[in-house]
């Protein structure tokens, strides 16, 4: 056959490939082997000559390269297909079998129908994309796969019939095949690409293969007459978009799903109800999104989050019920839903992102509960914005509200029956560190707000527009942000009570703040008019009112541990830990149970390690409470609310308190009182501080009597934490019970290189001609850890700090704003770290101390002399070699070596 090359090869599968990747061509430029069949002009290529196959291709998208040799030109990219009609691929062409239809063969060719033969073993993509006049095909029975976009596009083509063996359909095979209606899927077929049937004329779901446990990606969306659907029993995952935007009615998911993609039935305008079935673990990002007639839903009872959009846009949803165990409402997942009117939040949520009940105009109440602990309002448009039908939002104890744009008709509620309503006065409760973007813009009737102790942060636009008159800026805020109090004209007093400037953008009091009055911390006048921010008030004078007091700390706080010892010497022998174990309902109160863990030491064989439940406890309005289950009934223990001299009984004892007081405490920073007991009506000997939030203790050494029946000397109070904060610490008596596997060998740190970069003493500010002077010196800040944790101790501090943990690569693995004021330690779980080196930085915006240490170090070999070692490698901490061991700590063959 002159003018076309034949290629000898052993592997048929081989040689198609290097013919897609590299098209070899014949000296005089002809490509193809052309034979008329039955008036349709086809072109053949030979590939092997050996085994006498060929493949069938009259269209070519492949680069073909330039020309290398004399004699050897380069193919055009794109020919015209010039097939058209009903045409039948032969099994033979010149002698050789035809194995193979190549990729793009026929696309966009004007054929009507084609016969391919039983010996074409692979058709390639996109061989008859864009057929629109395709009406008929017959696949050959030894076909094994179809692979991507091969019919797609084929408009007139309502049925095809997949022979047995085919094990493989590609992507977008069928996709855009607007009149197929009918498709036979062998049981052979084990994989599906994605959007297989995308936009197809399917009225009901074809029977796909028994063992097909995932409806892939896409693969019937936009099936804009698919109305009903039967799911096969045993598929477990429902992929992205799978049935989107089809006008399905109704639907049973099967119990066997466990996955519901993202979008996997948006836009499903005609679905009425649906129900997830309890399997379901998890339903994708926007799932029913614009499902505009869904009227009913039951959720699945085993989902931890309802994604972002879920639900948004299903504008005939009236109501729902969020099953426990739901731990996060994502971003807008109820946004737009017009008809709702309830919605039931279980107290296992913790956060509700950003607008996720945007745009519930009928939404008329809200209740908020206490386990929420973050609501996310980053950006104008917020949580409750556009809620026109809202006028009451019940929020449990403790937990914040940030209704953002809401009309002033809302009602903002507590669980103690606190009631502010008309959106003029509110009350921001304790706990909350920030407040949002935009939290409260725009309620121009809001005329005084109370922000808690707590508060950190006043974010972006936080309170812009707002009637405010007056408001007082508590000490722990650390930032404010641009446009805080933007345009608040009819600001009259702001109160500040942090003691340092901190910086502020100049536009935060921007539009209202020229003809406010600002009052500063005794002493601070000057530096607040020299501050960054603050010179936008033309009155700035020192308040003469008392400082603000510490925010009150409750004795039931979630993750509270205390550390109780018996002082039979030092190391101490027995340690107790009592803490707080899950909640329980009595009487209708929510109660945590408090657990005692005892250990004791290997020198004490007697013994042996105990866990006992120590009572149920509660506290409302400062009270603290305990279950008493022999006598049914609450014990009054602690009352933090009493006025000086107040008494108290408990178990037959009265006590009388002494006034508020802080400081003067060794390892304790908050509010506590002076408790004389009396016995038989005489004043005892004995006189114990009183600890908010810790409990009563004795001294020295202390009692710790929150359990009175512990009312023991021997026994006294080691630490108290809550989560990583200690907030009470007796640092005096070594730990010779818990085991090693709880706290670790414990190996002493001296931080050598924390020293403070900023002098905390006030700068005098420079005159004319004048040196400026600091104060100087260098402070080390004290700290311990081993492979279990590292403490930091922060005595010596009393200002807020952001504390961060980096690991060599720079990278933050512990971050945390903490006001040293109020806590003593901090106790950071290290078990988890990588093996390696970390940096520990306390810093605020006057000071810093820095830190490192080694994950599985072996501690510190100290009063080593300075001396040039022989045959030893010395490093310091920033890894340079040395020739000699230097002051401080030392790398001496891969361990520390300190020198004082």
């Amino acid at each position: 056959m002159k003018g076309t090359l034949f290629i000898k090869t052993r592997s048929i599968t081989s040689l198609v490939v290097l013919l897609m990747t590299l098209p070899v061509w014949g000296s005089d430029g002809d490509t193809f082997s052309e034979k008329t069949v039955e008036g349709v002009l086809l072109k053949y290529t030979i590939i092997s000559e050996s085994e006498k196959t060929c493949m069938v291709g009259d269209k070519y998208y492949q680069a073909v390269p330039a020309a290398r040799a004399t004699g050897i030109r380069r193919a055009p990219e794109e020919e015209v297909c010039q097939a058209s009609g009903d045409i039948t691929i032969p099994e033979e062409a010149n002698g050789y079998r035809v194995v193979r239809i190549e990729s793009y063969a026929f696309n966009q060719a004007a054929i009507t129908s084609v016969l391919i033969p039983s010996s074409v073993e692979t058709i390639g993509s996109e061989a008859f994309t864009g057929c629109a006049d395709l009406k008929s095909v017959r696949l050959p029975l030894q076909l094994k796969s179809i692979e991507s976009f091969t019919f797609y596009g084929c408009e007139s083509l309502t049925s095809i019939d997949i022979p047995e063996g085919v094990t493989s359909i590609g992507e977008y095979a069928f996709a855009n095949c607007k009149q197929m209606k009918e498709v036979n899927i062998p049981s052979s077929v084990t994989h599906f690409g994605g959007s297989v049937f995308w936009n197809t004329g399917f009225t009901s779901l074809p029977k796909l293969p028994d063992n097909l446990t995932t409806i892939p990606n896409g693969m019937f969306y936009q099936c804009t007459q698919l109305t009903s659907i039967e799911i096969p029993q045993n598929i477990t995952r429902i992929g992205d978009t799978a049935f989107g935007r089809c006008p399905i009615s109704e639907i049973e998911i099967p119990a066997s799903v466990v996955h519901i993609g993202v979008a996997a039935f948006a836009n499903c305008k005609n679905l009425t109800n649906i129900v997830i079935p309890d399997n379901v673990m998890s339903v994708g990002m926007n799932g029913f999104l614009g499902c505009s007639g869904l009227k009913t839903v039951k959720l699945s009872n085993n989902l931890s989050s309802l994604s972002n959009g879920v639900f948004s846009d299903c504008t005939s949803l009236d109501s729902i019920n969020i099953p426990n165990g739901v731990k996060t409402i994502g971003e807008m997942a109820f946004m737009e839903c017009s008809s709702l009117t309830t919605i039931s939040i279980p107290e296992t949520v913790e956060s509700i992102n950003n607008r996720a009940f945007f745009g519930c105009s009928s939404l008329t109440q809200l209740f908020i509960p206490k386990s929420v602990i973050s609501i996310d309002t980053r950006t104008d448009w917020a949580l409750l914005y556009a809620c026109n039908s809202l006028t009451s939002i019940i929020v449990d104890e403790d937990n914040p509200v940030y209704d953002s744009r809401n009309n002033c008709n809302a009602i903002i509620e507590t669980a103690s029956n606190k009631i502010i309503a008309g959106c003029t006065t509110t009350t921001i409760p304790e706990g909350i560190t920030a407040i949002g973007y935009y939290a409260f813009s725009g309620l121009e009737n809001l005329r005084n707000i109370t922000l808690p102790q707590s508060l950190e942060r006043i974010e972006t636009g936080s309170f812009t527009k707002l009637g405010l008159q007056i408001i007082n800026i508590p000490e722990n805020v650390t930032s404010i942000e641009s446009y805080a109090f933007n345009t608040c004209k009819q600001l009259e007093t702001v109160k500040i009570y942090i003691k340092e400037p901190i910086e502020i953008p100049e536009n935060a009091f921007k539009w209202g703040s020229s003809t406010a009055t600002l009052y500063v911390p005794k002493g601070t006048v000057d530096k607040y008019k020299a501050a960054k921010g603050w010179n936008v008030f033309s009155s700035i004078i020192e308040n003469t009112e008392p400082e603000v007091n510490i925010a009150y700390r409750p004795f039931v706080e979630e993750g509270k541990v205390w550390k109780v010892g018996d002082y039979s010497g030092n190391p101490v022998q027995r340690v107790e830990y009592y803490y707080f174990d899950g909640d329980t309902i009595i009487d209708g109160k929510t109660c945590k149970q408090m657990m005692r863990q005892r250990y004791v030491s290997p020198d004490l064989p007697e013994e042996s390690p105990s866990l006992t439940k120590v009572g149920a406890w509660y506290e409302e309005d400062k009270k603290v409470y305990e279950y008493d289950s022999t006598t049914n009934q609450f014990k009054l223990m602690y009352d933090f609310s009493l006025d000086d001299n107040e008494s108290l009984q408990i178990n037959n004892n009265l006590y009388v308190v002494g006034p508020k007081q802080t400081g003067g405490i060794k390892g304790f920073k908050g509010v506590y009182r002076e408790v004389w007991e009396y016995g038989d009506g005489e004043e005892t000997f004995r006189c114990a501080p009183w600890l908010e939030g810790v409990g009563g203790v004795y001294g020295p050494p202390t009692t710790n009597v929150f359990n009175v029946e512990l009312a023991d000397p021997a026994w006294f109070l080691m630490s108290c934490t809550v989560d990583d904060e200690v907030i009470y610490l007796n640092d005096e008596y070594e730990d010779g019970a818990t085991p090693e596997d709880l706290n670790g060998k414990k190996q002493r740190f001296d931080f050598t290189h924390t020293v403070k970069t900023k002098p905390k003493a006030p700068k005098r500010r420079e005159k004319r001609g004048e040196r400026r002077e600091e104060a100087s010196g260098m402070q080390s800040l004290y700290g311990e850890y081993n492979e279990q944790k590292l403490d930091i101790n922060l005595d010596p501090l009393d200002d807020v700090y952001l504390v961060r943990i980096t690991d060599e690569s720079e990278k933050a693995v512990y971050e945390k704003a903490i006001n040293a004021g109020t806590i003593v330690a901090l106790n950071i779980d290290i078990s988890t770290y990588a093996e390696g080196r970390y940096t520990v930085t306390v810093e605020n915006s006057g000071e810093s101390f820095t830190g490192i240490f080694d994950t599985n170090t072996t501690g510190i070999k100290e009063n080593v002399k300075i001396e040039r070692l022989k045959d030893d490698r010395i490093y310091n901490l920033q890894g340079q070699r040395m020739s000699s061991l230097r002051r401080g700590v030392n790398i001496v063959n891969g361990r520390k070596v300190y020198v004082k």
